[in-house]
């Protein structure tokens, strides 16, 4: 708000003032914080930030500014890029600026080829580094204004870096106005709900505000009532007491008791009348550069205005200066309305046809004068359909562009607009490929699968018809509806594709049969693919879907873990197409149930590095947890809880679908594991609290670990009532199957502890039946031991001896543990003291070794009543450290520096350095240089540990 030229004085907003400054010099002091400054139109935010920038560049602080338009809603990252691209391309050095995660956010600012693609979340986990970068430099502020019209991936950075934002020297302040609906408002929830965030509403100013306005502006005495007439006229909006202002000066009515009368004969009319007239008054050129800025957008250059209106520039130049001097137009190079609300009003008073015909004028303009796709395609998002071929083009090339910054919202707005141009119908097929691909990316899986459907009926190439047909099994592998529907269009795809490409019409013709029911095309897909050595990314991904239907068919684990081996090579391949779900799912997941762990971690291992060099928390967050159950499963559980804490901490993106956050099945299992039942279900709650778990397929393996947790914590009638609901579930897939085992074991513990015997050894008996089937020695082990505790007791110790041979040839250690405790306990008790003791202490170091503390105190007991008394040794030194803890005190200890470990793990600085700080005075040493020692001899699996 100006008054002249200069801007109005700041009065009546020393709380404001006051909340900023704080945020600032917490920002100077290397402690970050964030401020929303939310109103109505005309309440001062934009003169608030005014002031914060002011003050933050007289403090030598970093300034980055940017501001939402309603144009530009749609131009993926525009207000980063606003914010941004001036230090950036003023950097010296852009390999320093972007080095480590930072790159991922060097295409959004720096476009140019063999930029690294990134997942959508991975431009976010870029930015922020980036920004943590510039503040390393020196302390920075990061200023948004007008937030409620930022474009959705610019409103998901902001969100993104709230939540971290104290770890830097970064001070975060975003204006809005708070009647906003939609994402915007979803957005700025949660930048407002963060802990670091504080939220101020400036309110309307009260007379005595009005007052000490008029005052700074007369320089001299104000009459009371006067200000109080002028308040009553204004409401004490900000804006609107300016626009009294400029109008009393005009018609020179004193700030006196008398001329307080004059005022409502003087007060301006609504501000789009007051527009309106002042365009009447000022002619059809200032008319014409007016709507030539609204249609254009903000900061539009006046020679693109000039060209718009078909004026000359002589007139243009004209006509701006005086919007100018009426106060329209702010007095820049730019064509910039003076304040938002203007703005409105200009646009308000241009009919549909007027704007709609403006921005297809501007759009054929912006094309002529070589404007970037995206600026031709914000144009063209609000011009009408007419059927051009070249406008199809540009939006397909501006969603491309989008989708390359993360911006999947704005990549399915753009390809819906192209759609209904509408395409030539050669094209159309592809385009509803793109629209389908972009939809499922964003969560939008039932829109997309009509678009991806559609696509594969209508598209006349016979590869896209092929790719759309895939895309619909991936995104329901197992819907056997939506197979039966698309199966009238396969056998033709693959027919005429067959002579031009002949590995995609292998991979669709056996993806298709393989989804269908058991039967003899099941069977043939089977035989075929058996046959298969995965020497293309084809193959081993019809591989890795050929596993699970090999499961249900009977398959042996070693025949199970030579398909699993035969496509992992192609792993790499898989995860750059972002068949992501494939590798872990079917191929990783395959390998840890086969009980070849070493395989299936170092596979988890590439797919976590692949997530980190694009920054994708979900893929992160995903393959953590699969390897933390694959640790789990090893007995190392200290590492199983670090990779599922891990995961949860590393949060994922919106529209994710999973059994809760990932890594709370890993974790409330391997917390019961060690003894902390009663934290597993801390964990549990916060995940779910005391909802009903969901009737989807992703939710049965939640199911199934809390079915666990229910019998180590004394609850079996639940866990059985979780035990029947999850076999209910089971049954509309792949039914009890191998990887059930285990789940098996446990739900005949829970009848067992009910008294219900014979279903408690029904259950056994089953388990023992799929195990040998399976045929690995964990599982039979496993089995076998429930079946001794549960059985005829005359049989006891020769079972136990069985399933400890058994489990001392797997790498289920924790397992064996278990064995040879119960091995040890039953010989006790059946009076053989002395040859109980080698099974319960090897079972004691066993559990010791993998942190099952209470599995170790149990052995403990029973060597006790054995004769045998240990020595209890208390949690000291590396020992005591959380899994966290540890984790993060190994990175250090390697060489990696707080920003690097932070980096790679998803986390903030500020958490990195919280647990030193914590591993620190555990271990009593001073900092960094005495890590590697105090760490040293340690297992990792040693100790119960606490939550971090």
């Amino acid at each position: 708000m100006t008054f002249g030229d200069h801007p109005l004085p700041v009065v009546g907003r020393e709380r404001e003032l006051a909340r900023l400054d704080a945020v600032l010099r917490a920002a100077a002091a290397g402690t970050g914080a964030a401020l929303v400054v939310e109103g109505p139109a005309g309440i001062g935010k934009t003169r608030l930030l005014a002031v914060a920038r002011e003050r933050a560049a007289g403090e030598g602080m970093t300034v980055l500014h940017a501001r939402g338009t309603p144009l530009e809603r749609e131009y993926a990252m525009g207000v980063v890029r606003q914010a941004y691209e001036p230090s950036v391309r003023a950097a010296e050095r852009h390999d320093r600026l972007f080095a480590g995660a930072a790159g991922l956010a060097r295409g959004v600012l720096l476009e140019g080829p063999g930029e690294r693609a990134a997942a959508p979340v991975g431009v976010l986990h870029g930015l922020y580094w980036l920004t943590a970068s510039l503040a390393d430099r020196a302390p920075l502020l990061l200023a948004v204004d007008d937030a409620h019209w930022a474009d959705e991936p610019s409103l998901r950075f902001l969100a993104y870096l709230a939540r971290r934002v104290e770890s830097h020297a970064i001070a975060l302040v975003v204006c809005a106005r708070h009647e906003q609906q939609g994402i915007a408002a979803d957005m700025l929830r949660e930048i407002g709900a963060d802990p670091a965030t504080e939220v101020v509403q400036p309110q309307p100013l009260p007379v005595t505000g009005v007052e000490a306005l008029l005052t700074a502006l007369d320089a001299g005495a104000v009459a009371e009532p006067f200000a109080r007439a002028c308040h009553d006229a204004t409401g004490g909006n900000p804006f609107l007491l300016a626009e009294l202002i400029r109008a009393l000066h005009a018609d020179r009515v004193p700030f006196t008791a008398r001329g307080a009368a004059r005022i409502r004969g003087v007060a301006p009319r609504p501000v789009a009348q007051m527009v309106r007239a002042t365009l009447d008054r000022l002619g059809p050129s200032a008319r014409a550069i007016a709507r030539a800025a609204a249609i254009l957008g903000e900061d539009a250059r006046l020679d693109a205005a000039a060209a718009l209106e078909r004026l000359s520039m002589t007139d243009a130049a004209a006509a701006a200066g005086a919007l100018v001097r009426a106060g329209v137009l702010e007095d820049t190079q730019l064509l910039r309305f003076r304040h938002p609300i203007v703005a409105d009003a200009v646009g308000a008073d241009l009919t549909t046809a007027e704007r709609a015909d403006g921005h297809r004028r501007a759009a054929d303009l912006l094309r002529a004068r070589g404007a970037e796709p995206e600026r031709v395609a914000l144009q063209l998002l609000h011009a009408p359909p007419a059927g051009d071929e070249r406008v199809v083009v540009e939006l397909r090339l501006a969603a491309e562009r989008a989708r390359a910054r993360g911006a999947q919202g704005t990549t399915t707005s753009l390809l819906r607009r192209a759609l209904a141009e509408p395409p030539v119908a050669h094209v159309r097929g592809d385009l509803l490929l793109e629209l389908g691909g972009a939809e499922y990316a964003s969560g939008e899986t039932g829109v997309a699968a009509t678009h991806l459907e559609e696509a594969a009926r209508c598209a006349p190439d016979p590869a896209t018809r092929a790719r759309a047909l895939l895309a619909l099994v991936q995104a329901s592998p197992y819907d056997a509806r939506t197979h039966r529907s698309l199966s009238p269009l396969i056998a033709p795809t693959v027919a005429e594709l067959e002579p031009r490409d002949g590995a995609l019409a292998q991979r669709l013709r056996l993806l298709i049969m393989l989804m269908a029911p058991p039967g003899p095309e099941l069977d043939a897909a089977i035989r075929e693919c058996r046959r298969l050595d995965g020497a293309t990314p084809g193959e081993a991904a019809v591989m890795a879907y050929l596993l699970m239907p090999l499961i249900r068919d009977g398959a042996t684990a070693t025949e199970i873990a030579a398909v699993a081996e035969r496509a992992a090579p192609q792993a790499d391949a898989l995860l750059s197409e972002g068949a992501t779900a494939l590798v872990i799912v079917g191929i990783a997941l395959s390998l840890r149930w086969t009980d070849r762990l070493d395989a299936a971690e170092r596979l988890l291992d590439r797919v976590i590095d692949s997530a980190r060099r694009r920054g994708s928390a979900a893929d992160f967050a995903i393959a953590s947890t699969h390897r933390a159950g694959i640790h789990r499963r090893a007995g190392r559980l200290l590492v199983a809880e670090a990779d599922a804490r891990d995961a949860l901490a590393a949060g994922v993106e919106r529209g994710w679908l999973y059994a809760g956050p990932p890594g709370v099945i890993p974790l409330i299992g391997c917390l019961a594991d060690q003894g902390r039942g009663e934290e597993a279900a801390r964990e549990l709650a916060a995940a779910h609290g005391d909802d009903e778990l969901p009737d989807d397929p992703a939710m049965t393996p939640l199911l199934l670990e809390r079915m666990r947790l229910r019998v180590v914590v004394g609850e079996p009638r639940l866990a059985v009532a979780d035990w029947e609901e999850a076999r209910r579930r089971a049954g509309r897939l792949f039914g009890v199957n191998p990887g059930w085992i285990g789940d098996l074991v446990v739900a005949a513990e829970a009848h067992h502890a009910l008294g219900e015997r014979d279903a408690a050894v029904a259950l056994a008996d089953e388990a023992l039946t799929l195990a040998r089937r399976w045929d690995t020695p964990g599982a039979i082990g496993q089995a076998l031991h429930a079946g001794a505790r549960l059985g005829r007791a005359e049989q006891a110790v020769d079972v136990l001896r069985s399933a400890v041979d058994q489990l001392e040839r797997s790498p289920a250690r924790v397992e064996h543990a278990r064995a040879l405790i119960a091995l040890g306990g039953t010989l006790r008790r059946g009076g053989h003291r002395a040859d109980s003791r080698v099974p319960l202490r090897e079972g004691y170091e066993l559990a010791q070794r993998g942190g099952a503390a209470a599995l170790a105190e149990l052995a403990r007991s029973e060597l006790r009543a054995s004769g045998i008394r240990l020595r209890r040794e208390a949690l000291t030194g590396a020992s005591s450290l959380t899994a966290s803890e540890r984790r993060i005190a190994e990175m250090a200890a390697a060489g990696a520096s707080n920003a690097g470990i932070a980096q790679d793990l998803f986390l903030t600085v500020k958490t990195v350095e919280m647990h030193l700080t914590h591993a620190y005075r555990k271990l009593d040493i001073g900092g960094r240089p005495g890590l590697a020692e105090a760490l040293a001899g340690e297992p990792q699996g040693r100790g119960p540990g606490s939550a971090p």
